[in-house]
């Protein structure tokens, strides 16, 4: 594939911008050229002014980052100005067939909102955008690296199961899976004596040697600071109690779903993010936080059509009820509808919280029953 690179670029293409950056139009150019199977390869062929801050410089400054590009043309009028930012407004006529323009602006100026920043422009002789970005969100993301996690299950099968989601969640990496005990603390021991420790474990709490508690427990006396997720079947509240005091930051009770594996890694690495702002002394704020990520919830975690309110209330007599119940009675109680009740009902089977079976003995139409696991 041939290459263009900034040398043989137009000189007003390499410097017109006060940061010396490709502009936006030169990364549409870049998709465009290869579609046609070329690669276009844009560097900096100036120098920067000598009062600019190194880019490793830049992320560990104050406040914030502000990058302005000043263009050559005649500028924009003041009562276009919100209108540029709308899909398909430009400055310049569409050639016929073309589809319009103005694609650019909409997708820089959703992208810099996505960062927490914000994209202005003014004309003064000429349009002059600038782009204004919150310097510890662009630190956390320099600084960001994959999370290296270790996967101790003793099923292989079951561990593939969890590296295979690993790998679909981006920012993580798999560096291990261990099927006993004995092998992870090994494992987990080497690495950290090695300066390479792992940063998030996931943890079957029955293995074949061990129990997951006592595997814990060895792995945070290491004190390496590795984030322990149990992935287990185990529901005895016992259980739980001892493998939160064990060191276990997290309790993941198996059938899940991806989105709901996706959102405990994610939230291992928000944790981190939160206890690396500020410095080497935390703050209320930044302790706050950090364990406010560990028990984040996304609000769409469950199917559509389902309200987590009701759910919980629904929860509440089932488990309550001390033998079965149908639907017909949870509605009555909860002054809802039968089939809104069903639908909760059927996801609480479907996650193997309650159970059901067909109730025996009452005239007319079939009826389930549920009980609480």
């Amino acid at each position: 594939m041939p290459t263009v690179t900034a040398a043989t670029l137009p000189a007003r293409h390499r410097d017109r911008t006060r940061v010396h950056a490709p502009e936006p139009r030169q990364l549409g150019k870049a998709s465009q050229v290869h579609e046609r199977g070329i690669e276009l390869t844009v560097t900096v062929a100036v120098e920067l002014p000598p009062n600019s801050l190194d880019a490793r410089d830049l992320v560990a400054a104050d406040g914030e980052l502000i990058i302005t590009v000043a263009g050559s043309g005649p500028g924009i009028d003041t009562d276009e100005i919100d209108a540029i930012f709308h899909l398909g407004a430009s400055a310049k006529a569409a050639p016929a067939g073309s589809g319009g323009r103005g694609f650019w602006r909409v997708l820089a100026r959703q992208a810099v909102t996505s960062l927490g920043g914000d994209l202005d422009v003014e004309s003064d002789g000429g349009a002059i955008f600038t782009v204004t970005l919150p310097l510890t969100e662009l630190a956390a993301m320099v600084s960001e690296r994959e999370l290296r996690v270790l996967i101790v299950e003793d099923d292989p099968m079951t561990a593939e199961a969890h590296a295979d989601f690993v790998r679909r969640v981006p920012g993580f990496l798999v560096a291990g899976t261990c099927l006993s005990g004995h092998d992870a603390l090994e494992k987990f021991e080497s690495l950290g004596a090695a300066e390479d420790p792992m940063d998030i474990v996931l943890l079957d709490m029955y293995l074949t040697d061990s129990h997951g508690i006592d595997v814990a427990k060895r792995m945070n006396a290491k004190g390496y600071g590795a984030g322990i997720i149990a992935i287990t079947a185990v529901r005895h509240l016992q259980v739980i109690r001892s493998a939160i005091s064990g060191g276990v930051t997290q309790y993941l009770i198996k059938p899940f779903t991806f989105a709901i594996f996706r959102e405990k890694l994610e939230n291992q690495r928000d944790c981190r993010l939160n206890q690396g702002r500020g410095g080497a002394l935390a703050t209320q704020a930044t302790v706050d936080n950090a364990l406010s990520a560990l028990r984040s919830v996304s609000s769409g975690r469950l199917p559509k059509g389902l309200i987590e309110e009701t759910l919980t209330a629904i929860s509440g007599v089932v488990r309550d009820a001390g033998s079965t119940v149908s639907a017909t009675e949870v509605a009555t109680a909860l002054a809802l509808s039968r089939v809104t009740v069903r639908r909760h009902l059927e996801h609480l089977v479907k996650i193997k919280q309650a159970v059901k079976q067909p109730r025996h003995g009452t005239p007319g139409r079939p009826e389930y029953e549920y009980r609480w696991v």
